[in-house]
């Protein structure tokens, strides 16, 4: 299978194993990064047939480049016009370095600005910078913009950068400019492994033939071909029919590197740019998220650093995530100092989220980048009001701080670990230790060990840690009064109900079914219940007659001794006792009674009994005729009937022809 255009020039070598780290060219429009990747690699990332006309690129563009010795290495160009801004933030999210290139005639420009804001909510760490088309001015013009660019970038991840000129006509410096790009590609590292495989698909287009492929960079785990994928945010499974890596097809994918997907099981208007594949499946969170957010520097932010003004402008806003670009329905934000901030971000598109995940806010109508930050784990909140959400965002930023070393970055994995566990905490009021939050992009023991810092800050006197598990006292006092309550009306219907099965009698999201048994045995004591073997009971209730009930109890057991010719009916039971048909009813439901038909009833005694005797007696005999049952239980055919009917239902006995026999359960 081919992609409609060539990715490598011609003739050059594809030595393909197995990683590409993802390399951004960043910059202004026309600031030459399109020009730069040609006299690279060889090839125009402008694939567009109106990108080549204008000379301006629109959408993401790609080449590939190898270093003698050295892993391949993927470039994105991206879009460096205002009017294409949300297009290179579909990019900037994949890369894990980058280069950003400024043209030594026009100086810094708004699209430098705005590509440098993004990049520091972009994750990586390493990047280059290049001051192009030094062919056109004199070398002060170039020291100039150099001298400029260095206050812009102080205090950035680009301040100690390699700076580089260069210019296109006269590509002297170009070998220098190659190893400095080869050694960042190598300090750009790999990255950990995740339990799961991510995709956000960035271009999607068809190949007769072939079908729907789709194209981004692989995270988290390797893929191969014939594997099944899940598209959302519909959460449809597809599978992938052809792997393709620089043209060639191959049967395995490895993590950090731009593949296409040929998949089947879909259809092209079923796929869009920003959906996401995983290799696992979880339910879309309905658009409700959370976030750690940063405003840029003083000295590259476009927009005054004011969270009131930017949670105003909730449906004016963007978030950015991968390649999704998600329309934002309402921001509720906790400042916690003048440029960092805990908030809930809820969004009008369904699409799970990943903890840790880098993502960008955009506004549309000043096109311009706000902010930026980190995704977090958070619960449904969908039914909290106003004034819960912002206490549960106070309340989660306390415990993120309390948590971390002073002077951690707050938009660091610890930071991210520390505000999942703290919104899971408020919000449930529970929290398992030793549980991740599905999906998540955060180191594995980080995130572990973060919980456990968090809950070594809480007020002991506010939260109960037992066993790896944390819940807030208030909210398992309200549990037990749940029970209690539950069990009164269980015995209120049923007096001669025993102890409940604990999730009969708290809610399904009760934090203490996560509790030790230990744990669970004590509260409800306290609460003056029992709790034993997973049952809660109250003590003295259940399990017996209730005291005014037994005078009714001992007469209707009086009616059922001696003849059984003498025994009552159903029907006669309940005229001789009107106001006990519910004893009654609660003696045939507990097998105090017994039933066997037609109004036929006996005592549960008795039934044994009877029962007893009849599978002594074909122990011996084998068979057993119903003049011999008669006999045996010295009651008349309208016990011994039913009765027999009764036992062949059950297997305990079959009948052949006059007679019964041992039936398959006969020895049970």
């Amino acid at each position: 299978m081919q992609f409609p255009r060539p990715f490598l020039a011609e003739g050059a070598p594809n030595p393909y194993n197995g990683r590409m780290p993802v390399l951004g060219v960043l910059g202004h429009t026309d600031h030459g990064k399109s020009t730069f990747l040609e006299k690279l690699t060889g090839v125009n990332p402008m694939h567009l047939p109106e990108e080549r006309k204008r000379g301006l690129t629109i959408q993401l563009g790609f080449a590939y480049w190898t270093p003698p010795g050295a892993e391949q290495v993927t470039f994105i160009d991206v879009p460096g016009h205002e009017r294409y801004l949300r297009n290179m933030l579909r990019g900037i999210l994949g890369m894990d370095a980058a280069v950003l290139m400024v043209a030594a005639d026009d100086g810094i420009m708004p699209g430098t600005l705005e590509h440098l804001r993004a990049s520091l909510f972009a994750g990586f760490e390493h990047g280059m910078v290049l001051i192009t088309k030094t062919d056109l001015v004199t070398p002060e013009r170039v020291e100039e913009v150099r001298q400029e660019l260095m206050e812009y970038l102080s205090g950035t991840l680009w301040e100690k950068a390699p700076v580089f000129p260069f210019a296109a006509t006269k590509p002297d410096n170009l070998p220098e400019i190659k190893q400095a790009l080869a050694q960042m590609a190598q300090d750009a590292g790999r990255r950990d492994e995740q339990p799961f495989a991510h995709y956000f698909i960035d271009r999607v287009f068809t190949i007769k033939g072939e079908g729907v492929v789709v194209t981004g960079t692989l995270r988290g785990q390797p893929v191969q071909v014939g594997d099944a994928l899940h598209l959302f945010p519909e959460g449809r499974e597809v599978r992938i029919r052809k792997l393709v890596q620089d043209n060639q097809e191959v049967e395995r994918a490895e993590i950090h590197s731009r593949v296409g997907l040929n998949l089947s099981g879909i259809k092209r208007e079923q796929v869009s740019t920003g959906d996401l594949l995983t290799s696992t499946t979880i339910k879309p969170s309905k658009g409700r998220h959370a976030a750690l957010l940063a405003f840029p520097p003083g000295h590259l932010s476009e927009v005054k650093a004011d969270w009131k003004r930017l949670e105003k402008r909730g449906p004016e806003l963007n978030i950015i995530v991968g390649s999704a670009l998600l329309t934002v329905s309402s921001l509720l934000i906790h400042p916690m100092d003048d440029t960092h901030a805990l908030a809930f971000v809820s969004v009008n598109e369904d699409m799970p989220m990943m903890p840790g995940r880098r993502c960008i806010i955009y506004e549309t109508a000043a096109i311009t980048i706000s902010c930026g930050g980190r995704l977090v784990d958070a619960p449904d909140y969908a039914g909290l009001k106003r004034r819960r959400k912002l206490e549960a965002l106070t309340e989660a930023a306390q415990l993120i701080e309390r948590s971390l070393p002073a002077g951690s970055d707050l938009l660091g994995d610890a930071s991210a670990a520390a505000a999942s566990a703290a919104l899971r905490l408020v919000i449930t009021h529970s929290l398992k230790l030793s549980e991740r939050p599905q999906l998540s992009l955060l180191p594995g023991q980080l995130e572990l060990d973060t919980r456990q810092r968090v809950a070594e800050g809480l007020e002991k006197d506010v939260y109960i840690v037992a066993d790896g598990f944390v819940a807030a006292r208030g909210k398992l006092a309200a549990e037990v009064e749940h029970a209690k309550r539950r069990l009164t009306e269980i015995l209120d219907a049923n007096p001669m109900a025993g102890p409940q099965e604990l999730g009969k009698v708290v809610p399904v999201d009760a934090a203490m079914r996560l509790l030790p048994e230990a744990e669970l045995a004590r509260l409800f004591t306290q609460a003056g219940l029992e709790f034993a073997e997973g049952k809660v009971g109250v003590p003295g209730a259940g399990g017996g007659i209730p005291p005014k009930w037994r005078d009714t109890y001992e007469r209707i057991k009086e009616r059922f001794r001696g003849d059984p010719g003498r025994f009552p009916t159903l029907t006669v039971l309940k005229q001789d006792f009107p106001a006990a048909s519910r004893l009654i009813s609660e003696l045939l439901a507990s097998g105090e009674l017994v039933h066997l038909g037609a109004g036929a009833v006996i005592t549960g005694e008795i039934h044994e009994k009877w029962v007893a005797q009849i599978k002594q007696f074909l122990s011996r005999r084998g068979q057993i005729s119903i003049s011999e049952v008669k006999d045996l239980t010295r009651a008349s055919r309208k016990y011994v009937i039913p009765l027999m009917e009764q036992l062949d239902k059950k297997g305990v006995t079959r009948r052949d022809g006059e007679v019964r026999k041992p039936g398959a359960r006969f020895a049970e």
